[in-house]
């Protein structure tokens, strides 16, 4: 199960997962939450979900999957909250095939609650650089 919510103090989704996962359920959570709120900052807390089933395919999956949004989510950061070593090193693992097959997210891994707040002020204090267009213009938004 995945819970969704908008901390709009922070401009920060929050999901919440719980039990046994599957990639359709990350799927389904990601449509029904950015459908309604906007993409930012987000953070995923898998402290309570199992990852039995999450090898290289799933995270694949995952990753091209998410590819669709990150191209909407401008300078946003995602926080993975995963408090085990062995979960640590799996979404490791997920963030460099995000980076291989193109998916453009901010990807950092915490342990943590206070790990999460900390990248994530971190992150708000860096300047936000402008898009470049096709002719090589700065754009901002």
């Amino acid at each position: 199960m995945i819970t969704s919510t908008m901390d709009r103090t922070r401009n920060l989704s929050r999901f919440k997962l719980k039990g046994d996962i599957e990639p359709s359920d990350i799927f389904a959570a990601i449509d029904a939450h950015y459908a309604e709120y906007p993409i930012g900052d987000s953070l995923w807390d898998f402290t309570g979900a199992s990852m039995h089933n999450f090898d290289s395919g799933v995270l694949t999956e995952v990753a091209n999957f998410a590819k669709r949004y990150g191209e909407r989510k401008g300078n946003g950061l995602t926080v993975i909250l995963v408090e085990r070593k062995d979960r640590h090193m799996l979404m490791k693992l997920y963030k460099s095939i995000a980076e291989i097959v193109g998916c453009p997210i901010n990807y950092q891994i915490a342990a943590t609650e206070a790990e999460v707040d900390e990248l994530l002020d971190e992150h708000r204090k860096q300047p936000v650089m402008p898009e470049v267009n096709a002719a090589g213009h700065a754009e901002h938004g």
